[in-house]
């Protein structure tokens, strides 16, 4: 199993970073002004480093 570390650990220069996202719930609600619809979701973010050869 890779290691797992924060998504503030991440450096902008590192290009070894994959991001993996998992949608958990799904759900709609429709907002009291203008009855807009809105979509929200909740989700785990998994980091994961890959290490190179």
């Amino acid at each position: 199993m890779a290691a797992m570390n924060n998504i503030s650990e991440l450096k902008p220069f590192k290009s070894m970073w994959k991001v993996k996202v998992k949608i958990i719930r799904l759900w709609k609600q429709y907002s009291a002004a203008g009855a807009r619809l809105l979509k929200w979701f909740s989700w785990i973010l998994e980091v994961i480093r890959y290490m190179g050869p």
